[in-house]
């Protein structure tokens, strides 16, 4: 009986040190999590992972994990650690909007393109297969927020929305009236793009004909009331300013 050595993979290079885990478990506590994540960037940890699936195997039912594991979303995991670390995440603060206008690019090519194919500065495909594609088309509406000028290019560019919050409707105005010229300036004049807002004035009928005339198709309110008025309140408000759901005429209330 012999045996031949396995030769062994060039190392490009040095080992990377990742952390897993920092969504469940002990890293459920959002507080733990960030000492955790901070501890890994300062001790040389070159990554942090978090776990999650949109669906499990047959085979794996019951899931693999005790049902009162304390679980975090992934997403929202990863926004609390980056926030208080600077380089785990692998990504540049400073080119965070060309990163969002390449992706932005990238996930237009998949959700249209039978056999999607792109070629980026950061992100790249070929041969590859995007199944199911999405229902709407050509694709699902793209809304966008952000006020800095390259926050609005992007809304006039990519978008079929954009939203803003914690602004005044008198100073949306300026907003919308930018997003219309460069929705011109990029050729996109003719397509709609839908303004939504949430804005902390009191909900009048004033202020819904003024944020009309603006040019604001959608207000987003947060009623700010204890939770035993809650529902009281969201009926009262969508009796007197809600028009109702698409292609459905609100019910007449009167006896």
């Amino acid at each position: 009986m012999c045996s031949m050595p396995v030769p062994s993979l060039p190392q490009v290079h040095p080992m990377r040190l990742g952390l897993w885990a920092i969504n469940f478990g002990a890293c459920a506590d959002p507080e733990l999590q960030v000492r955790a994540a901070v501890a890994a960037e300062e001790s040389g940890f070159e990554s942090i992972w978090t776990s999650e699936h949109v669906a499990m195997p047959i085979r794996d039912n019951p899931v693999p994990m005790p049902p009162e594991t304390p679980f975090l979303d992934s997403i929202v995991s990863l926004a609390n650690v980056a926030a208080h670390t600077s380089r785990l995440l692998g990504v540049s603060f400073k080119e965070r909007g060309a990163i969002t206008d390449e992706y932005l690019q990238a996930i237009r090519v998949l959700w249209t393109e039978e056999v999607p194919r792109f070629a980026g500065r950061f992100a790249a495909f070929d041969g590859i297969r995007f199944e199911p594609k999405p229902r709407q088309r050509p694709h699902p509406p793209i809304v966008i927020g952000g006020r800095s000028p390259r926050a609005l290019r992007r809304a006039a560019r990519f978008a079929s929305g954009w939203y803003g919050f914690g602004l005044t409707v008198d100073g949306t105005a300026a907003i919308v009236g930018e997003l219309r010229r460069l929705r011109v300036e990029l050729g996109r004049g003719a397509e709609p793009l839908e303004i939504s807002l949430t804005t902390f004035e009191p909900l009048t009928p004033e202020l819904v004909e003024r944020a009309t005339e603006v040019g604001i198709d959608r207000l987003i309110v947060m009623p700010t009331v204890p939770g035993d008025r809650l529902e009281a309140t969201v009926r009262a408000l969508g009796a007197r300013f809600a028009s109702g759901p698409p292609g459905r005429q609100p019910s007449d209330q009167s006896e």
